[in-house]
C-alpha cells in the first residue's frame, strides 16, 4: 500500500513479588481414632488378597485423627487406599500423613 506508515511496536512486562516464607506446621503423630463410616472390601496389594476395611469420612480425619490400615478415607472426588501395612494421621493443614507401621514415625 503507497504511502501507509507502518509502525511496530513489542512490549514486554516482568511481574514478580516477594512470597512469605511458609508457616512450619507441627507434625501430628494421631492423638485419636477418626470415626468410622462403615466396613467395605478391597483388594489389598502388600497382602495380596480382599480384605475388609474401614471407611472414614475426609472430614473425619482433623489434625491429630488416626486410622489404622486397612481403610478407604473417601470425599466426594476421590479416595485414599490405606493398605495394611500403614496408618494415616490428619494434618493441621489438611493433609494425610501416611506411615509405615512398625517404622519410625
Amino acid at each position: 500500500i503507497d504511502g501507509l506508515a507502518i509502525e511496530i511496536t513489542n512490549w514486554s512486562l516482568i511481574v514478580a513479588t516477594v512470597l512469605p516464607e511458609p508457616a512450619s506446621i507441627e507434625r501430628r503423630s494421631g492423638e485419636k481414632a477418626a470415626q468410622v463410616q462403615k466396613q467395605r472390601e478391597f483388594f489389598d496389594a502388600a497382602l495380596r488378597k480382599v480384605v475388609t476395611a474401614q471407611e472414614v469420612e475426609r472430614a473425619e480425619m482433623a489434625p491429630g485423627a488416626l486410622i489404622e490400615g486397612p481403610a478407604v478415607i473417601v470425599e466426594r472426588e476421590t479416595s485414599t487406599i490405606v493398605t495394611s501395612g500403614y496408618r494415616a494421621v490428619g494434618q493441621a493443614d489438611g493433609s494425610l500423613l501416611l506411615l509405615r507401621k512398625g517404622g519410625a514415625s
